[in-house]
């Protein structure tokens, strides 16, 4: 079976390679017509949307609530719900763990005027030592974005 890196490069998973089946959710912040990214330790040059694992007992909008807290160090209005969301299964290649995974990815768009409390310009230093932005969404071919939340990206209307 064929998996993707985050670059979007083809990787063929062998029948010796350690296979992982992984649930996740991601958030597509949406604000001021920009949405927010991270720069993370293991991929500083590629940029990513908050999110991760989904936690025993939790709901996607919960782990992403608790992600963008860990990711970034902001905290969201806890009202807010997702306008949108997204469900897909992909085939993942985790360079950075060389592990292969089947991975159900739920994205879930946030877009409310309560975002205004965490929206600022420029460059944010994140708990990774790196740092969290607000990039145009008119812009996005401009940074080197995560293959699948890419894709994510382009298939939630933002209008």
């Amino acid at each position: 079976m064929i998996y993707t890196d985050r670059y979007g490069i083809p990787h063929q998973a062998g029948p010796q390679d350690l296979r992982v089946f992984r649930e996740g959710a991601f958030g597509l912040f949406v604000h001021r017509n920009k949405i927010l990214f991270n720069i993370e330790a293991h991929a500083p040059d590629c940029a990513d949307v908050p999110g991760g694992g989904i936690d025993e007992g939790e709901n996607a909008t919960a782990t992403v609530m608790r992600e963008l807290w860990e990711e970034t160090g902001l905290r969201c209005p806890p009202s807010l719900l997702p306008v949108k969301t997204r469900q897909k299964i992909v085939h993942f290649y985790a360079e950075n763990t060389g592990e292969y995974w089947d991975y159900t990815q739920h994205h879930l768009l946030f877009q409310h005027p309560s975002l205004e409390k965490i929206y600022f310009d420029g460059h944010r230093p994140n708990p990774d030592g790196y740092y969290s932005f607000w990039h145009p969404l008119d812009n996005l071919e401009t940074i080197c974005l995560h293959h699948f939340h890419s894709q994510a990206i382009k298939m939630i209307s933002f209008l």
